[in-house]
């Protein structure tokens, strides 16, 4: 079995703990809230989705990736005990470099620094009620408003004062895989990731014939329609819903439903 994790989707507090004890917690979470799904499982690898590479490919390995791939080199692999059979589980870790179709072609530039911030506005606090003098968040509207700092003598723009960092091509990547393992014959994969941009991939695996467990790590607001438009697709059992810690565990007897 393999578990495919969107490694900046995780809660910021397992995030903390390390690949190994979120590995642990997902073996855990599965047996339990999934019953029987486990039982013949003797390999369960863990395949960690993220921005690891700058603009450089390989010679610009990120900070983030560096630390991870320490660590899952010291605390990899790693092996459990089933209590409900005495049998051994071996217990496996890697950083997604490539594709699983491609292991040799690194993917490039999956962490990006992005100028500005085009989809980010800030409304007026006037208009709701604000009757604060000098109210700080009246320059920022401004600012938003303007595009530029909201002093007359200077020049600087919203793209010249604002960054972000983003990764990019992961959630492509790890569907990408997700299809490559299914349509190559893998029966069981998790998927840990609260995107909703996962689903067409998701159930393109299940049309394979696949269980696909979909273990999200946030509360999404679409999780019911989803659920609604594809159940049709899944039918022979209602998707349910428990505590995985901070997260949930939601599954179909075909396949899991976020």
């Amino acid at each position: 079995m393999i578990a495919l994790i969107d490694w900046d989707n995780l809660d910021d507090l397992d995030r903390r703990q390390g690949p190994r004890y979120v590995a642990d917690k997902l073996w855990t979470a599965l047996g339990t809230l999934v019953p029987g799904l486990l039982r013949d499982v003797r390999e369960f690898d863990v395949r960690l989705y993220g921005g690891w590479y700058g603009w450089n490919g390989a010679k610009n390995v990120t900070p983030m990736a560096t630390q991870l791939m320490a660590e899952v080199q010291n605390d990899f692999p790693f092996f459990m005990r089933d209590p409900s059979n005495g049998q051994t589980v071996r217990i496996s870790g890697e950083l997604a470099h490539a594709l699983l179709r491609l292991p040799k072609q690194v993917l490039p530039h999956t962490f990006r620094q992005r100028q500005g911030s085009p989809r980010l506005t800030c409304g007026d606090p006037l208009k709701f009620g604000c009757a604060t003098p000098n109210c700080p968040m009246a320059v920022v509207h401004q600012f938003f408003t303007l595009r530029k700092c909201p002093e007359t003598n200077c020049t600087r723009s919203i793209d010249q004062l604002l960054t972000r960092a983003e990764q990019k091509l992961v959630d492509t990547m790890l569907v990408a895989d997700l299809i490559h393992l299914t349509s190559s014959g893998e029966k069981i994969v998790a998927v840990v990731s609260s995107d909703d941009d996962l689903w067409p991939g998701m159930l393109t695996a299940m049309s394979h014939g696949a269980h696909v467990v979909h273990v999200c790590t946030k509360h999404r607001s679409a999780d019911r329609l989803y659920k609604e438009r594809f159940g049709a697709s899944t039918p022979k059992e209602s998707c349910r819903e428990r505590d995985y810690g901070p997260h949930e565990v939601e599954r179909d007897s075909d396949g899991v439903c976020g």
